[in-house]
């Protein structure tokens, strides 16, 4: 994932770079640069290092 984009970010990195930063281990060029919540989900903003973000929701069911 290095110097990769988030828009770029399929599906599958996007899972591994969340998985990765629930375990405390390095996500790369990508940070989680803010999480919020409320009652229906999580919201994580990705930034990566040109400073593009994206964001994505985690549904909670």
């Amino acid at each position: 994932m290095a110097n990769q984009s988030v828009s770029e970010l399929p599906d599958g990195d996007i899972y591994a770079l969340l998985t990765k930063a629930l375990y405390g281990e390095d996500t790369g060029d990508i940070e989680l640069d803010d999480i919020e919540h409320d009652d229906r989900g999580i919201d994580v903003t990705l930034t990566d290092l040109d400073g593009n973000t994206r964001k994505i929701t985690l549904v909670i069911q």
